[in-house]
């Protein structure tokens, strides 16, 4: 049985946060997609959090992802009022757009 390190395991991350998104939700947002359930492999993953200026939702975050996974590109967006239903949402949109068939 060979091992992989948790290292190699793990995609590499970038989330930004736009103005008036709370800095500390990094912490919950990069530990949430990091460990994604799903059954491809993510090699790399994008994410930004910022504020929507929509009149229907005018305090909410929108996040907005990129995930490169065996080559192939998915894209994912999700809209909530605070920053951690977004990143909960935006990571079960991800799962299902990975389990996708190409």
């Amino acid at each position: 049985m060979t091992r992989t390190p948790l290292a190699a395991a793990l995609p590499t991350a970038q989330i930004e946060v736009g103005p008036g998104v709370d800095p500390a939700s990094l912490d919950h947002a990069l530990a949430r997609l990091r460990a994604l359930p799903g059954p491809c492999r993510v090699d790399s993953l994008t994410v930004r959090l910022t504020r929507t200026h929509h009149p229907a939702l005018p305090d909410g975050i929108l996040a907005d992802a990129s995930a490169v996974s065996e080559g192939r590109t998915v894209r994912a967006r999700a809209v909530a009022k605070c920053p951690r239903a977004s990143v909960d949402t935006l990571a079960a949109r991800l799962v299902t757009a990975l389990a996708r068939p190409r």
